[in-house]
């Protein structure tokens, strides 16, 4: 298991016989930014493009914030958000070798916090 952490990112990875599943705690500076469906549904879709192809997409609404859920092939991405805490989860599990999830997290959380 490796960290990495930053003020407002935590990321904790673990690899396994399969491949790599990572999460990340993070806060953010804009709640209204990691409340907006459509922004969220582009930042993910882009920072996966040309790594891995996206099977599915799922996102719900909720009154408390929103959750998308991405099938990768042997895998997933999950985002879950807390916009009244400033607060957002991301999951990523990856069996492709060339996949790096806290590369991809970054990229992910750049742009929302």
């Amino acid at each position: 298991m490796s960290q990495s952490t930053d003020q407002k990112l935590l990321i904790t990875k673990l690899s396994s016989g399969v491949g790599f599943h990572a999460v990340a705690q993070l806060y953010s500076r804009m709640p209204e930014v990691i409340s907006d469906l459509e922004h969220i549904h582009e930042t993910v879709v882009d920072s996966l493009e040309g790594k891995a192809r996206i099977m599915n997409i799922v996102l719900v609404p909720g009154e408390e914030g929103v959750s998308m859920f991405v099938a990768l092939p042997s895998g997933h991405l999950i985002v879950h958000t807390h916009p009244e805490r400033r607060f957002m989860v991301i999951d990523l599990l990856v069996a492709m070798p060339l996949v790096d999830p806290v590369i991809v997290i970054k990229s992910i959380s750049e742009k929302l916090i």
